[in-house]
């Protein structure tokens, strides 16, 4: 085990304080591309120098920097795992002279970049050459209804795109799907597919065996809706109104879960028939009623 000090977030004076005191009795230190800058501090320093750059470019670029930063004494670098294939066969000639850390979620972007990222990560694993992902985003009517609808399920799927894959899964919640409370109804199954537009195979839940890919196939994965909270029928009309709006559900769905009538106005708009929505609401008031009773 090696003790490794970070210097992060520190001037260049104090820094260099604490080389001078620490080093003898540590293996190294980190330091970020802001005291790279003073590599001067570090030309008489033996231990390890872990320079935390989080590369993330060209190959090119990438073997430049750390040829540099090998030829200045760096003993141990990061690199983001968010570059493409190139670029970690263009560093493979390093792994002896240099240690390579792969680094994922970078701690150190603000919510605006953390958002961006998040967006961009079906490209950014597209240019991987491992899978493309061909679909990403929320399930329209997958959130149990209820008073406070539940939350949408995702999906994602995944195409192959290199000649062989295997692949295993661990899912949960189809038999047993996410459970509404208080009158609420429970969120949609979740299932995994291979194939969806095509053969459309369902796969077990937990897998024991490795299901065997090639390239073209897709794998679909459908994550469950959460359950709803407290009965659908006492959800703002507003607030369907808004979730059909955002495409979280949709006509059918407004009508037969919560007694919601929604049309459309001549300009195309989206409004509530309120009288329709009276008389929808009174029934399902009534089908409720009599539900409760048989429960009891």
């Amino acid at each position: 085990m090696k003790l490794i000090i970070a210097l992060d977030g520190m001037g260049s004076d104090k820094a260099f304080e604490l080389i001078v005191s620490l080093g003898p009795h540590v293996d190294g230190f980190k330091i970020n591309h802001t005291l790279w800058e003073r590599t001067s501090m570090f030309t008489k320093y033996e231990g390890e120098l872990f320079v935390d750059l989080k590369l993330w470019d060209t190959p090119n670029s990438v073997c430049s920097v750390v040829e540099m930063i090998l030829e200045k004494g760096a003993t141990m670098t990061t690199i983001s795992t968010f570059n493409n294939s190139e670029v970690f066969q263009c560093l493979h000639q390093y792994s002896e002279d240099i240690k390579l850390l792969g680094v994922t979620y970078l701690t150190s972007w603000n919510p605006e970049e953390q958002f961006q990222i998040t967006r961009e990560m079906p490209y950014i694993m597209w240019r991987r050459h491992i899978e493309r992902i061909k679909k990403y985003g929320f399930i329209k009517n997958t959130g149990g209804p209820g008073k406070y609808r539940g939350g949408l399920g995702l999906i994602r799927e995944y195409e192959i795109l290199s000649d062989t894959a295997s692949l295993n899964v661990r899912s949960d919640k189809r038999k047993f799907p996410p459970h509404g409370l208080f009158g609420g109804k429970n969120g949609s199954k979740s299932y995994n597919f291979i194939n969806p537009h095509s053969e459309k195979r369902i796969l077990p839940v937990l897998m024991t065996e490795v299901e065997k890919l090639k390239k073209g196939d897709v794998f679909s994965h459908e994550m469950s809706g959460g359950g709803g909270y407290g009965a659908p029928v006492e959800r703002e009309e507003s607030l369907v109104l808004k979730d059909l709006v955002e495409e979280k559900i949709d006509i059918r769905n407004a009508e037969k879960d919560y007694g919601v009538a929604i049309i459309q106005d001549k300009d195309g708009n989206f409004i509530i028939d309120k009288k329709r929505t009276k008389i929808l609401r009174q029934q399902l008031n009534v089908t409720n009623s009599n539900i409760i009773k048989k429960l009891k």
